[in-house]
């Protein structure tokens, strides 16, 4: 989005949190107008720039394409919308072991912990080990591959532990890529 439509989008939200204030609408509702007043022309993102900038009035073909912003947003963002619930669901659990609710965050295991969150958990502990933090140093990557191995089944998914394994090369060349060997 460009800046005149963004500026546009931000207008819209400073009038709307104007207006839904007066309307007595609460301080939560009102955060949310905000929020999808910003987005409200986000669809104009799939229209062509020419149709949207032409310095003339629109032919009916071209009104009838930029109609379709209404759409293209809303899909954009029931797609952003899965997206954030998935993630919502993912922050939830990517601390829970697989075998064992106890020693996860909030007690879950097996079939109860969401797919995507086992992956993310394997993602997020071999970063952790294999990157140096203000607290501790870097472990080299045959360490992590070997504690990674012994929480299979345990604390990690044995199938995405074994991917992690089987595509280690692979993961490795992205640290290599950034430059932290």
């Amino acid at each position: 989005m460009d800046s005149a439509k963004y500026s546009h989008s931000e207008l819209v939200a400073k009038i709307s949190v104007i207006l839904a204030g007066h309307a007595g609408y609460s301080k939560a509702e009102i955060e949310i107008i905000e929020q999808a007043a910003l987005f409200h022309d986000v669809g104009k993102a799939g229209i062509l720039k020419d149709i949207l900038n032409a310095p003339r009035a629109l032919t009916a073909d071209e009104f009838e394409i930029v109609k379709k912003h209404t759409g293209i947003g809303s899909d954009m963002i029931m797609e952003a919308a899965q997206a954030l619930y998935t993630a919502a669901i993912v922050a939830k659990h990517h601390h829970e072991w697989i075998n064992d609710g106890s020693k996860g965050y909030i007690g879950l295991e097996g079939e109860e912990i969401h797919p995507y969150s086992r992956i993310i958990s394997v993602s997020d502990v071999y970063d952790a080990l294999i990157s140096k933090r203000v607290y501790k140093a870097a472990f080299d990557e045959k360490t992590v591959c070997e504690y990674m191995q012994s929480q299979s089944g345990k604390q990690f998914d044995s199938d995405i532990v074994r991917l992690l394994l089987l595509h280690i090369d692979e993961i490795s060349a992205i640290y290599i890529k950034e430059g932290r060997e």
